[in-house]
């Protein structure tokens, strides 16, 4: 059944320097009974003994075991040799220690894919430790770790089993007491003992081999071999179950460091997603921030040119009110009203006034609407917060008069001499509403309607004016007449949008026109909302570079502790190796733990995003005119999620293929020559 064919082994020492452990070994076993392989410490007793369990490779030579050559098995093959015809008790015995008996026996059931609750529990009986099984094995005496080590070994009913030195640790009365077990065993198995103890060896008359630097200097051939054993069906389930017993067990010893991979997981995470969520609202709550504006559909339309300053790299800017036919040509046919700027009269000093109260350092700004009657007027929430909320009374429940006071100079063409007239008017007007408008570097603002102002001009005699002249002249005569560049015009034109389409339109040309264009066009609201949208994106460009460096040492965290994780129990890898356990259930053990911790901080990581949100959300809601400006998306949460799962399991995966390359008996070796 087992054959071995001009084996030898040499390790390599150094670059030029090799060691020859074995040389050129060969002899046939039988298929059953016990059979030593003996000599002096060094002779190359557990070398022989791990190329027969297919743990170490040999040199050269080869391993009959019926008739399939064992050192030319696929990775696939050779693990489940381990798995189901051959089991190993080492020197050392290589229980998993901080594990009960039960856990240690269960984990190796589970590898060998073995439904058989019933063999275990009377292998505890047998050997003494079924009141121990849920003792850990660290407290369990030699003896008892060799009795648990042979019980994990029989398990599965192996039809070779191999034992490195197994009374090396024992006294006498157990070191007896094991060797007439694998006698007893050995009735069924193939038992191969490495030991340099010949006593038992003269006492029970089997068969041997003797080993002296390497080279076969004796043997002993039994005188006749037991007849070939049927082997029991074994129950079979599936595996996998050790995978997370192994997982949980070192996710418990290792809390301190995967509490670590936890937080930084979390601590990323919640920066990914406030930053993306952020972005993503910033970048789509243009539209909706511009139209909080009472103002959003009027546009300012001035001209603009730029004079160079001699010997400096700055230009001078000139505005002047454009022509209209420029303006007219600019809306394309779209639905506008074209209007006079009516700034310059509320330039001057500006009050709105009642009985017992009197408001100063507001803007006023004109509105086109339909609805609006000529008298009422509007106020923003910051209007409100600066002159109201402290007074504790409602704009809407008094009665209130705009009172403008403004002096306009100029040259007078009819008598060649310079006029003065005063636009002192003061105007009794409505509060209608208070509008909440997006606060960013906002101002306490007044809209009044448009063509109201406009029919106070007209009506407003500019007496001086009307003097000079010898007939009557108001001041919105006296607006039409001005030069372009005089102060009067405000150097601009006001176009109030009629539809959204028109208003969209002019949008449009906000973006289009550049400073090359004479054309300037603008919407206080719209530039406001495009300035606070640049400063965040600028903010959060900078953020990302500190989110991405604060991803990747999350990832390195990540990789390195499953590293270290896999290193701190390679010895625990070897042995579940040993018992069969394919390289890939090893690395899934790792992989499983990462997965678990990385979850949870992922999870965790999306709890206090959501938190986070809730806490901004109401911190901003002041300046955002909502309570959920921020808005957390599911399908996105759903995708960084997986997306962040991946790339711990990629950084985890780089560290685990190196461990899961380095050889089994590296890990367990005790003494190999």
């Amino acid at each position: 059944m087992l054959k071995i064919e001009n084996i030898t082994k040499s390790f390599k020492i150094s670059k030029d320097r090799s060691m020859l452990a074995l040389n050129n070994i060969s002899y046939n076993f039988p298929s059953s009974g016990l059979f030593y392989i003996i000599g002096k410490s060094g002779s190359g007793k557990s070398t022989l003994l791990n190329i027969i369990s297919g743990l170490i490779e040999p040199t050269s030579g080869k391993i009959e075991f019926e008739g399939k050559d064992i050192t030319k098995l696929s990775t696939k093959e050779r693990e489940q040799f381990l798995k189901n015809d051959i089991s190993i008790i080492f020197q050392k015995y290589n229980l998993i220690e901080d594990m009960s008996v039960k856990e240690n026996l269960d984990v190796a059931l589970s590898i060998k894919q073995i439904d058989d609750k019933e063999k275990c529990d009377n292998l505890l009986e047998k050997y003494g430790l079924k009141n121990k099984k849920d003792q850990i094995v660290s407290t369990l005496s030699g003896g008892e770790k060799q009795r648990l080590a042979l019980i994990r070994a029989l398990l599965g009913s192996p039809k070779v089993l191999l034992c490195d030195e197994p009374t090396g640790a024992l006294d006498k009365d157990n070191s007896d007491e094991l060797i007439d077990d694998l006698i007893s065993l050995s009735k069924e198995m193939l038992v191969i003992v490495v030991t340099h103890n010949m006593r038992y060896i003269k006492k029970y008359k089997t068969g041997f081999i003797k080993l002296d630097n390497g080279n076969l200097v004796g043997k002993r051939v039994p005188r006749k071999e037991n007849k070939e054993v049927e082997r029991k069906p074994i129950k079979k389930k599936k595996n996998g179950k050790f995978i997370f017993e192994m997982a949980r067990k070192n996710m418990n010893k290792n809390k301190k460091r995967n509490l670590i991979s936890t937080i930084s997981a979390a601590f990323s995470f919640v920066l990914l997603l406030l930053s993306t969520f952020f972005n993503l609202s910033i970048s789509s709550s243009k539209a909706t921030l511009i139209d909080t504006y009472v103002n959003k559909s009027s546009f300012k339309v001035s001209e603009v040119s730029y004079e160079e300053i001699e010997d400096s790299p700055l230009s001078l800017i000139k505005n002047k009110r454009p022509q209209y036919n420029d303006v007219y040509n600019l809306i394309d046919g779209k639905s506008f009203l074209i209007n006079y700027s009516y700034d310059y009269f509320f330039s001057g000093d500006v009050q709105l006034i009642n009985s017992s109260l009197s408001f100063k350092d507001f803007k006023c700004k004109p509105i086109f609407d339909k609805e609006l009657k000529e008298d009422e007027v509007i106020i923003n929430n910051v209007f409100y917060d600066k002159f109201f909320d402290e007074q504790k009374i409602s704009p809407l429940d008094i009665t209130v008069s705009l009172k403008l006071k403004k002096d306009l100079t100029y040259f007078s063409e009819f008598s060649n001499k310079t006029i003065v007239d005063t636009f002192d008017k003061e105007i009794n007007v409505n509060i209608t509403k208070v509008q909440e408008e997006f606060s960013y570097m906002n101002e306490p603002t007044l809209y009044y309607s448009s063509s109201y102002i406009e029919r106070i001009l007209k009506e407003t005699d500019a007496i001086n004016s009307s003097e000079d002249r010898g007939e009557f002249t108001s001041f919105y005569n006296l607006l039409e007449e001005c030069k372009e560049t005089d102060e009067l015009s405000d150097f601009s034109y006001y176009i109030f949008a009629l539809d959204e389409n028109s208003k969209n339109y002019a949008y449009g040309l906000i973006e289009k026109l550049g400073e090359e264009d004479k054309i300037h066009l603008e919407n206080f609201g719209y530039t406001m909302t495009s300035s606070f949208i640049t400063l965040s994106k600028s903010i959060f460009t900078v953020l990302n570079i500190l989110i991405f460096v604060a991803l990747v040492v999350s990832l390195f965290i990540c990789g390195f502790l499953a590293y270290s994780s896999s290193i701190l129990h390679r010895k625990e890898s070897a042995i579940l190796s040993s018992l069969g356990a394919s390289k890939n259930s090893i690395f899934q053990i790792y992989v499983f733990e990462q997965t678990a911790y990385s979850s949870l901080g992922i999870f965790l990581g999306i709890l206090f995003s959501l938190l986070s949100i809730s806490i901004i959300n109401l911190t901003l809601s002041k300046f955002f005119i909502t309570s959920s400006f921020i808005k957390a998306d599911p399908l996105t949460i759903l995708l960084f999620s997986l997306m962040m799962l991946l790339f711990d399991l990629i950084v985890a995966y780089i560290p685990l293929r190196i461990i899961k390359t380095r050889k089994i008996y590296e890990e367990l070796k005790e003494e190999w020559y």
